[in-house]
């Protein structure tokens, strides 16, 4: 009978301490902001990679599950992503992506535990007090992500961190409950899954914004050819609608940019153009004197004969 008693107290117990609260503390680069919105199309025509290294902290599953999250974030974006999970960082798989095009942005990321600890002391009142004071664990983890060019120079790279603090007891977990339900904005509840999908979205954005940099980056240096638009052709409406630099005198000859600039000669008067004087001539005789008593030839009248 006793045994039986244990027992039950034992399921009561785990029972109870299923219910759990993760706070999520952000650090490091996590709390940078990002300027992207995840519904423009800002990686259209852009192939990315997306690698995520297994490891002693990510197993295999773990990994596969963050590649297609992330490629998921990146497509959302415009970008056609592909993924996989090598065994190693040097596989040669980045340039037998894209049916052997390669991709434009390889996207590498690892994650590494940087700090565990349990409390013992809360551990031992939380076992004698049937699970009253809560067990605290705190754990923080550390991602490492890469972005490498089409010739896997690295572009840019971040180490983001993050900090989850769990509590562990019925008590703690029926409070903020309580709270939740009738204080607390959805966006701020500690119970439920709102711990990891905090993290989701600041991760998500933060390699979003990370990756749109070493995109910027690769076009500065030549790395990736930019896509640019066209020339307008010259007989599209965009050449049509241009204004003319400068307007002809007449609409069918065109003026030439230097006779449009050039200032105009002047205009000389007719009194102040003198004659050169005639040369003389051993046959003919003198001209008739004119009213003043002085010979001297017709003074053209009209400036266009010069």
């Amino acid at each position: 009978m006793r045994g039986f008693v244990v027992a039950l107290v034992l399921v009561a117990v785990s029972s109870l301490s299923s219910s759990c609260v993760t706070i999520y503390q952000p650090m490091g680069a996590l709390q940078q902001p990002t300027l992207l919105n995840p519904a423009d199309p800002t990686f259209e025509g852009t192939k990315v990679l997306v690698r995520c290294i297994p490891g002693e902290d990510m197993p295999a599953g773990d990994a596969q599950k963050v590649c297609r999250n992330v490629a998921n974030a990146l497509r959302q974006q415009g970008a056609d992503t592909e993924t996989v999970v090598p065994r190693a960082l040097d596989d040669g798989l980045p340039a037998q992506a894209f049916d052997g095009a390669g991709a434009d942005l390889s996207v590498e990321i690892t994650s590494r535990t940087e700090h565990r600890y349990d409390y013992p002391a809360l551990a031992l009142a939380y076992v004698v007090t049937l699970s009253t004071v809560p067990a605290v664990e705190e754990e923080t983890y550390a991602q490492d992500v890469v972005v490498r060019s089409r010739n896997q120079g690295v572009l840019a790279s971040e180490t983001y961190r993050a900090r989850f603090v769990t509590y562990t007891g019925w008590l703690f977990w029926s409070a903020n409950w309580l709270l939740d339900l009738a204080f607390r904005d959805d966006d701020d509840d500690l119970t439920g899954d709102v711990a990891n999908k905090n993290f989701s979205k600041d991760f998500y954005a933060q390699i979003s914004q990370l990756a749109w940099n070493a995109r910027v980056r690769a076009d500065v240096l030549g790395v990736t050819t930019p896509k640019r638009r066209a020339a307008p052709r010259p007989g599209s409406p965009a050449t049509e609608a241009s204004p003319s630099p400068s307007p002809s005198p007449s609409p069918s000859v065109a003026t030439p940019p230097e006779a449009a600039t050039a200032p105009l000669a002047p205009v000389l008067e007719p009194s102040s153009v003198s004659a050169p004087p005639p040369e003389p001539s051993p046959a003919t005789s003198s001209p008739p004197a004119t009213s003043e008593g002085s010979a001297s030839p017709a003074t053209p009248t009209d400036p266009t004969d010069f």
